[in-house]
């Protein structure tokens, strides 16, 4: 289930989280734990980076990027939602077993919870937090290295008690998460076009290798509606020579991004 969520916040009710996101490539990965019952996603850009967490609800979740192990200094986040849905900055640090970990020596709390958010459905809670890439405490983890086909070592755990230290817990554990890649707005921009350019009656859409399909929408300079057409790899063709001459927007939307393109009808 790799990346769903992720589509998720940018297609559906999370749409708040897109708007963050106007500054440098988008990178995204994630990765499921405890056989399925904990995911988290990350995206980040040159500003800003946003973890999402699935889980059971009602349960704390905690994670800990770029550490496997308990090792003192390390950035530790968790979300405890029986505390008013707090997003707690903690370290790891040399406690006795089942100590809660302190809270970072500096004192600061980067991380927020995204507004509106928060969602619970069959049991299972998403929450969405972000903080900037890189921070003035030197215990956070700096987010800026994950880049293209990269991948981060992470810690994570969850439990019913807050006061149980997140890597003592029962369930707990190292693990990858791997293959962050480009966004599909950044994929869209880069690997979508329209020819010829201008056109006088055949439009040929070219699609990114890892787009199947979408909906390609043709406004006039007015912004009215004035085709419409699914397009797939097995239908790349687009009928223009009913369209009186003059300029034109195409826009493609597929897997929650979207891609605008001028065209020219002559």
């Amino acid at each position: 289930m790799k990346n769903a969520m992720l589509r998720g916040l940018f297609a559906g009710s999370l749409l708040s989280v897109t708007a963050m996101f106007g500054q440098g490539e988008t990178f995204s990965a994630s990765e499921t734990f405890a056989n399925g019952q904990f995911e988290i996603e990350i995206l980040k850009n040159d500003v800003e980076v946003i973890v999402t967490f699935t889980g059971p609800e009602n349960l704390w979740l905690a994670f800990a990027p770029g550490s496997d192990t308990m090792i003192s200094g390390n950035d530790v986040i968790m979300y405890v939602p029986n505390q008013g849905n707090d997003v707690i900055d903690r370290e790891f640090a040399p406690v006795r077993p089942f100590q809660l970990p302190p809270l970072d020596d500096s004192g600061s709390q980067d991380w927020e919870i995204v507004n509106g958010s928060i969602q619970t459905n069959a049991g299972q809670t998403t929450v969405s937090l972000r903080r900037d890439v890189t921070s003035n405490d030197p215990s956070d983890y700096d987010f800026s290295g994950l880049g293209q086909d990269s991948s981060l070592t992470v810690a994570w755990a969850m439990g019913n008690v807050e006061n149980e230290i997140p890597m003592r817990h029962s369930n707990r554990g190292p693990g990858t998460i791997s293959n962050f890649t480009l966004g599909v707005d950044e994929v869209l921009a880069s690997e979508f076009s329209v020819n010829p350019n201008p056109v006088s009656s055949a439009l040929t859409v070219s699609l990114p290798q890892s787009i199947a399909s979408g909906d390609l929408t043709v406004f006039d300079y007015t912004g009215k509606v004035v085709a419409t057409q699914e397009i797939s790899t097995l239908n790349t063709s687009v009928d223009m020579s009913g369209l009186s001459s003059g300029m034109y927007l195409v826009k493609f939307a597929a897997d929650g991004g979207e891609v605008t393109k001028k065209l020219m009808k002559i």
